[in-house]
């Protein structure tokens, strides 16, 4: 993550979505979430869409850097996660949206400039499972869901370039 995106808003531009999720609001007056917006029509209704099974991201913030507890107890997104999801969530939707039933996640992460070697990699998969649902593709990460889950670490090229992730989801039958 660069460190300029995760300080381009502050907790008070985080509303809460009728849903119960919380939002970062990119727009004056948004007050839904992500999952609430496009289950409504499609941004690209009337438009045959690809079915893609593999996209390329960039790396989740660690498990650690997902979620802040206010005051009051409750637990909102912090701003390196919102970032993330900002930059990543629109590529998650146009490309799963085809997503339904059982599915298996797999996570690659390919090591490079920005990330740190010392991480542990089930740390990034939470995020990358996080956002499928965030994006509308699937109701939740349960098992309901989501059966099957991998992940894997590729070491940097030489020389070393950004580190990047990969989210591939395969259909399955329970």
């Amino acid at each position: 993550m660069k460190g300029t995106k995760a300080a381009a808003f502050t907790m008070a531009d985080i509303v809460q979505c009728p849903c119960g999720s919380n939002v970062r609001r990119t727009l004056p007056g948004q007050t839904r979430c992500p999952k609430c917006i496009s289950a409504g029509e499609a941004p690209d209704a009337g438009r045959p869409r690809e079915k893609v099974d593999c996209i390329r991201i960039t790396v989740p913030p660690s498990l650690y850097d997902l979620w802040h507890t206010l005051p009051d107890g409750t637990k909102v997104k912090t701003a390196v996660y919102l970032a993330w999801e900002f930059e990543n969530i629109d590529h998650v939707r146009d490309a799963f949206w085809w997503l339904s039933g059982r599915v298996g996640v797999f996570v690659t992460v390919f090591g490079g400039t920005e990330f740190n070697e010392a991480r542990d990699l089930d740390n990034c998969f939470k995020a990358a499972q996080d956002i499928i649902v965030s994006s509308g593709c699937i109701r939740d990460d349960s098992v309901r869901h989501i059966i099957e889950i991998g992940s894997r670490y590729v070491d940097p090229s030489t020389p070393p370039t950004p580190a990047y992730a990969t989210i591939r989801v395969v259909a399955l039958r329970s």
